[in-house]
């Protein structure tokens, strides 16, 4: 109500909100980052409205230009709503000199979000499949109320083509995506790629192209390759995602869960640990064995059985420490994990699918693998390691199914458990999703020597562009980037949690990566994980990338990325977790 500051990186502009909005807690009402300062605007009309606005390219160099608020009935309806997110899209239409990165004619959304609480989808959905067919087989596995391109049109997308995916309302009650979904938990998948290239993933409405490519990437893609990446994005005021391809793909989109700003669960971070590793390791690392059920009763404790093909089997990851559950997950509706899989053949692939579990008509305490949904959680090709962070719905003992596809191929698979989601009070963190940006890159150019200046202002050292990669050897801090968050992204007091994708790039030895706190060590576990040479058809490490939720300190905000062997890493915020203050 009345007038509600807040600060943008080039300083501070004001919102006035309808008395109609008055149901909001102003201390909900947060903002997107911006490089754009604008004054006073009423959120009452649903017109247009140009002002004129400075633009920072630097922290000393500003110009004026001109900049454009649209507030279609639609999102001036969900603003002035107590039940729904606040989305404000903001536009600058007309580029200012100086103003960089952005080009002359590019036109920039951002949003302010009130931060929301987590939904899992039991099954998951998949709202999008541009293939029409694999193997010869018609597919038609998109949800109730896909349509055009993604509806198995058989129509890849495009090189430097925008595809606006339709996400809000997608679905058959009750296991929908609701209209007022502001964020959505995605796995994108490319599917055989033609040629090498990049998808970067945005709020419905962001348009890029070969001369405005966007800041950001979410998958990294060799030809040939299929591989996955999961992330939380935010959706528009339309719920929609605009994906942008470098190249001409076909692309995959499963949806998880959705967050909303009530009526949800929220996050609890933990200390990651390993829950399950099929393979035979000459000392073990599961801090705590997964119990499985029919597959093997000791499958996850380093047991050297891989998990066969074309079945699915119960995974009930109740932690027990001294034969006793642990009660921090009671209430808890689903977990966030990291999944690992190891190919035992190198002609062979095929994909992993972890969906929640059902419970059995014969005992609360009983639960089986219903059908199986047509999505996918990790994709692997041969024996090299493949790796994406999953969110998965649990069942009442916390149990989840996991699914081999390939009836040909057991593979080997690895769990971290990263938190949960939960109604209890011991959740306390909302996700706030931003429009991403780029806050690490530590390559000076492209691989083609083109220059590279693709960092938001203030970052600084060897993330900034400088050409320093990490070493192949030395010690843990020797190996480690410090992942700093610059004052531009505007990171509020309460935050606990960053979500970040993490790209690894331009590496020459198979290893992996582990995100961890500042002033922590890293742990057991891992974030990402690629093969040696030898491990790849054509004998060439591929860019790897994943989602990755990392505690940070709101009084001094960093995260440390290990990586066992020499790389460059990149690294994209998606949003952050808040605790209310």
């Amino acid at each position: 109500p009345g007038s509600e500051p807040w600060t943008a990186s080039s300083g501070t502009a004001t919102i006035s909100i309808s008395a109609e909005s008055t149901k909001i807690p102003a201390v909900d009402c947060i903002q997107d980052i911006s490089e754009v300062k604008w004054g006073a605007y009423d959120l009452t009309p649903a017109s247009a409205a140009q002002f004129s606005c400075t633009a920072s390219s630097s922290g000393s160099d500003s110009a004026t230009g001109q900049c454009v608020v649209t507030i279609p009935a639609a999102s001036q309806a969900k603003c002035l709503s107590s039940s729904q997110e606040c989305q404000v899209p903001v536009s600058t239409v007309t580029t200012v000199s100086g103003y960089s990165p952005e080009p002359s004619s590019n036109s920039r959304l951002f949003y302010y979000t009130v931060a929301g609480v987590y939904t899992p989808l039991n099954p998951p959905i998949r709202v999008c499949d541009t293939r029409s067919a694999v193997n010869g087989v018609p597919l038609k596995d998109v949800a109730s109320g896909v349509t055009g391109q993604c509806a198995n049109s058989g129509v890849s997308v495009g090189t430097d083509h925008n595809l606006i995916i339709n996400v809000g309302g997608i679905g058959t009650s009750p296991d929908n995506i609701p209209s007022n979904a502001e964020s959505v938990i995605a796995t994108v998948t490319v599917a055989s790629a033609p040629a090498g290239g990049y998808l970067s993933l945005n709020p419905g409405g962001s348009t890029y192209s070969s001369s405005n490519p966007p800041n950001t990437s979410l998958v990294n893609f060799s030809a040939g390759e299929i591989t996955s990446d999961t992330g939380t994005f935010l959706l528009n005021t339309s719920g929609e995602l605009s994906l942008f391809s470098s190249t001409t793909v076909p692309v995959i989109v499963d949806i998880s869960g959705y967050y909303v700003p009530s009526s949800g669960a929220s996050y609890s971070p933990m200390s990651p640990e390993r829950i399950c590793d099929t393979r035979k390791l000459a000392s073990s690392d599961v801090t705590f064995a997964a119990q499985t059920d029919p597959i093997s009763p000791n499958l996850c404790s380093n047991s050297g059985v891989a998990l066969s093909g074309g079945q699915s089997g119960i995974m009930q990851i109740t932690p027990v420490y001294g034969g006793g559950p642990i009660s921090q997950f009671a209430g808890a509706t689903a977990v966030s994990l990291v999944v690992g899989v190891i190919g035992t053949s190198s002609t062979q692939s095929g994909y992993i699918t972890v969906y929640p579990a059902s419970s059995s008509n014969n005992s609360p305490h009983s639960y089986l693998c219903g059908n199986l949904p047509a999505t996918s959680s990790v994709n692997y090709q041969g024996v090299a390691p493949h790796s994406n962070a999953v969110v998965v719905g649990i069942s009442g003992d916390n149990g989840f199914c996991i699914y081999n596809s390939n009836k040909n191929d057991p593979v080997n698979i690895y769990i971290d458990l990263q938190g949960y989601f939960t109604l209890s009070s011991s959740g306390v963190a909302s996700y706030v999703p931003i429009t991403p940006i780029r806050v690490c890159d530590t390559r000076s150019t492209l691989s083609d020597g083109s220059p590279l200046s693709d960092v938001i202002t203030g970052v600084t050292g060897q993330c900034a562009n400088s050409g320093e990669s990490v070493p192949s050897t030395g010690t843990v801090e020797a190996r480690s980037v410090t992942i700093n968050i610059p004052s531009s992204v505007s990171l509020p007091p309460g935050v606990s949690d960053v979500v970040a994708n993490v790209a690894i790039v331009d590496t020459t030895a198979g290893g992996y990566a582990t995100a961890y706190q500042t002033g922590e060590s890293p742990t057991a576990t891992s974030n990402l994980n690629w093969g040696s040479e030898a491990s790849y058809p054509n004998g060439v490490i591929p860019d790897v990338s994943n989602m990755v939720t990392v505690p940070i300190s709101s009084s001094s905000p960093s995260f440390q990325l290990y990586v066992s062997s020499g790389a460059n890493v990149i690294v994209d915020i998606y949003g952050y977790y808040v605790t209310p203050s």
